[in-house]
């Protein structure tokens, strides 16, 4: 669940406001969306989020409606073929599985819960939401649990029975020292720590289905610089899912007014000590936008420092080489300025701090795919 999507669906349900969560379950065809997209239906019929638009979202609209009528959940498979998927994006038809769940906003245990999964994910602590399907081991009901890195389980509930005890035989979980991270599903061990895309599993033991997705992983967006085209980037970072954090040592600059929509703005003594305190991992990407050529070679120093899977400076080709041969001559290897992506973003032309800024979350998002290889959406797990 994107992070935007999941801070409107907790600000919903502690306002009481009861919806229905609609998830794409499983995919087959030319689908626009995969598993784990998600779409909140509110009792009026509008929408936040989008599981792919057109005839699909028309129909969930549908079947959301009777879904609220019954406060319950229920999985609904919507088929497009021939005319049918040239009303929608699945250019060669296909169908999805979609789960449709009633949250009520006056159950304190069901927003405690998202409560819970968005305050992991604002904290950068890694958590996986698994779902069981409803049908699973007998139960009629969607069931939630909420696992983190260390191997505990910090929520649970459905709409019927919430804050019942875990099911050790159902779910159980292993952190090692390596950072791997096992979750069983009666006895079927994997990955946790591996899983970067949403995933449905199935057991042949039980017929059980459960859908695992990671709880954020679109990872954090850090913009060094708090300038026109931070202002401009930090909207659109924010928009496509990723956490969006604003530094700079000017405090007229980096304030709420000028970064309404950012996760976090922080005021720095200098450039000099940009990271301290910052926690940088892969699913960190590190824009260089400051005011000028010496606060970007400063922060850029300090970026190569960092594990983060994206590193992006603004500036010339000859801007560029100027900072680099300063770094080469303070013992900086070639290779590892090799990392920079600069100048920064896609080259499309762009000239505009707007356009700057589209061709640079455009990068991101293409870094991004990459680290997060697609994987099917339905795997069979076997005793």
């Amino acid at each position: 669940m994107m992070n935007v999507l999941l801070r409107d669906l907790v600000n919903l349900l502690n306002q009481g406001e009861s919806i229905v969560l609609a998830t794409i379950v499983s995919s087959n065809g030319s689908a626009p969306r995969y598993a784990g997209a998600q779409m909140i239906v509110r009792s009026d019929g509008s929408i936040l989020g989008t599981i792919g638009g057109g005839l699909l979202e028309a129909q969930v609209l549908k079947a959301a409606a009777e879904v609220f009528q019954t406060q319950g959940c229920a999985i609904k498979e919507f088929h497009f073929t021939g005319k049918d998927a040239a009303t929608t994006d699945m250019i060669c038809g296909g169908w999805q599985e979609i789960l449709l769940d009633y949250l009520d906003g006056a159950d304190p245990a069901i927003s405690a819960f998202f409560d819970e999964m968005l305050t992991c994910i604002q904290q950068k602590q890694k958590v996986w939401k698994v779902t069981a399907l409803p049908g699973s081991d007998g139960n009629p009901a969607a069931r939630y649990w909420l696992v983190k890195m260390d191997g505990s389980v910090i929520g649970k509930m459905d709409n019927r029975e919430a804050n019942r005890p875990v099911d050790p035989f159902l779910v159980e979980t292993s952190s090692h020292a390596d950072g791997i991270l096992g979750l069983n599903f009666q006895g079927l061990r994997f990955n946790l720590a591996n899983l970067h895309n949403s995933q449905l599993f199935s057991t042949t033991v039980s017929g059980g289905r459960y859908l695992v997705e990671p709880g954020d992983v679109y990872g954090t967006v850090f913009i060094f610089g708090a300038g026109h085209v931070s202002q401009k980037l930090a909207l659109l970072t924010v928009m496509v899912g990723f956490r969006t954090v604003v530094l700079d040592d000017r405090p007229e600059f980096a304030n709420r007014q000028r970064f309404e929509s950012a996760d976090e703005i922080i005021v720095l003594d200098n450039f000099k000590n940009a990271f301290r305190g910052l926690q940088i991992d892969l699913d960190s990407s590190l824009i260089i936008v400051t005011r000028g050529h010496l606060n970007d070679s400063v922060v850029l120093e300090q970026a190569l420092q960092t594990p983060a899977g994206y590193v992006g400076m603004i500036g010339s080709k000859r801007k560029r080489e100027i900072i680099y041969q300063e770094m080469i001559e303070r013992g900086i290897p070639m290779d590892v300025l090799q990392r920079v992506h600069s100048p920064i973003g896609l080259p499309i032309g762009a000239d505009s701090p707007e356009e700057i800024a589209v061709s640079i979350t455009a990068e991101l998002i293409q870094e991004r795919a990459k680290r997060n290889i697609e994987i099917p959406a339905k795997v069979s797990l076997e005793q």
